[in-house]
């Protein structure tokens, strides 16, 4: 089964956790003698990387319409490509917008940026949910992936939609905001985990305030 899906190391890794854990639960049971999915090696796979501004900034000036929209919701609210493709305009409250993240059910409020404020603005209300497609449908998982992977090759952008949310994080934690902050907005759970998406931020933050108490 890993091997069969060796294309897709991330998918691969967890198909292998979840047989291990169905497999575990066999075995504390005694079904079975031996769980045949340990000591099997997970594929390595690279970091999603931050989108750089330059990056970004091709995006804004050549990509579709319907794709921009779910990048600059990406990168004003922080969340997951489910999470901003499920965001809906009945949800737009008090001046923030009201997500239950699909991974884990944390339910937040995130105040829109006003940036994010024009771009709404200018997306037709042809849906129940903000992101839709050419046609004013929403947007199917599979038909969105396929699709943004389309628009961000032909611009020679190599960096995944997760990417923006490491970027959400990365420019709040330059902008100064503490992990607390940062985990009100991306919904993250431990500071570890906020950690891990912006240490090189916050190395970058502490060694310009290392640099200015030099006499």
């Amino acid at each position: 089964i890993k091997d069969e899906l060796k294309h897709k190391p991330g998918r691969a890794n967890n198909v292998l956790d979840v047989l291990h854990k169905v497999l575990s639960w066999a075995l504390n049971r005694e079904w079975i003698e031996t769980n045949p999915a340990s000591n099997i090696g997970r594929y390595k796979i690279g970091e999603h990387l931050p989108w750089t501004q330059a990056e970004i900034d091709i995006f804004r000036e050549n990509a579709k319409p319907e794709m921009l929209w779910a990048v600059e919701l990406a990168l004003y609210t922080g969340q997951r490509r489910g999470d901003c493709l499920a965001m809906r305009w009945d949800k737009l409250v008090d001046g923030g917008i009201e997500v239950l993240q699909e991974k884990g059910g944390v339910s937040l409020w995130i105040p829109i940026h006003p940036r994010l404020a024009e771009v709404l603005a200018d997306i037709p209300k042809k849906s129940l949910t903000i992101l839709h497609n050419a046609y004013g449908r929403p947007w199917r998982a599979k038909g969105f992936e396929n699709a943004f992977s389309l628009e961000r090759k032909k611009l020679g952008i190599r960096k995944v939609f997760h990417g923006l949310r490491k970027t959400a994080a990365v420019n709040l934690a330059e902008a100064g905001c503490s992990d607390r902050q940062i985990m009100a907005v991306t919904g993250h759970q431990t500071s570890q985990m906020v950690d891990h998406y912006v240490k090189a931020a916050s190395q970058k933050i502490r060694a310009k305030a290392a640099i200015e108490k030099l006499p």
